[in-house]
């Protein structure tokens, strides 16, 4: 377990393999992968949460002992329906979550970034729109006729 948090009667609980898992009145509802850590051991794992009034952010951070790593963030639901991830250039280390905003303060500088839901929704959604023309591209170029 790496982190936990509560909102109401709703409790959510982050694990170093990538899970969160999702607790009403302390009795398992659901459960989310964030994020895959490597196979081999993993020199750091690190899942954090932040809770909003309408949204739950999770950030992570996994490190190979070679020192590659693989970080980012996700915004889920209260339910942690996915709504949104991002790759992140830099370590995480906190996330909060106010409104409709995700705050996010970076390990190494103690800089705070900030994105709005909607902009990460909308991110993702163009992202996932490119990945399907890009899958599609091959075929507008098959004859259709033999």
């Amino acid at each position: 377990m790496t982190d936990v948090g509560d909102y109401g009667n709703f409790t959510y609980v982050a694990t170093s393999e990538g899970h969160v898992y999702l607790l009403e009145s302390y009795k398992p509802k659901k459960r989310v992968r964030v994020a895959k850590p490597w196979r081999e051991e993993n020199l750091r794992a690190f899942v954090k949460i932040g809770i909003g009034e309408k949204y739950v952010a999770v950030i992570y951070s996994f490190v190979r002992p070679s020192g590659d790593e693989r970080r980012g963030l996700c915004v889920y639901t209260k339910n942690l329906i996915k709504l949104a991830c991002k790759r992140l250039s830099y370590t995480p280390k906190d996330v909060n979550v106010i409104g409709n905003t995700v705050y996010i303060r970076e390990f190494h500088t103690k800089r705070v970034r900030a994105y709005t839901v909607d902009a990460l929704c909308s991110e993702s959604t163009i992202l996932q729109k490119l990945q399907l023309v890009n899958f599609l591209n091959p075929l507008l170029y098959l004859p259709l006729d033999s």
